[in-house]
This record gives structure tokens, sequence and C-alpha cells, in this order.
């Protein structure tokens, strides 16, 4: 079955859906179109976790 955008995300998609009635539960698989994103603009690099979770345990880290 086909979705237009803002069904599942924002973009368009395909769902396909498989039930089982022995098990009672339905799977979905999501088709989504390909999409090249470029960006002109420099993305800050990903805080590492342990460095985020290393302030949080030191009690330095604001909420």
């Amino acid at each position: 079955m086909a979705h237009d955008g803002g069904v599942w995300f924002a973009g368009p998609c395909e769902e396909i859906s498989l039930a089982s009635d022995q098990y009672d539960f339905t799977i979905s698989l999501l088709h989504l179109e390909r999409v090249i994103r470029l960006s002109l603009f420099d993305e800050e690099a990903d805080e590492d976790s342990f460095d985020v979770m290393t302030r949080w345990i030191g009690g330095s880290a604001s909420r």
C-alpha cells in the first residue's frame, strides 16, 4: 500500500504488511524513497556519550 507523506514520516513510502493468525501479530515493512541530503554548512560533531555521562555522574551537568 502506498502512503503519501505525513502518514509514517514526512515523505511518501510503501508499506508491506505480513499478518500471522497463528501467532496473533503483524509485521510491517516500510520502503522509503532514496534521499540524498547535502548540506552547505559544517555539522557539529556529536558529543561523546561517555563524556556526557561522566559529567552527569560528576554533578556538573545542567538539566
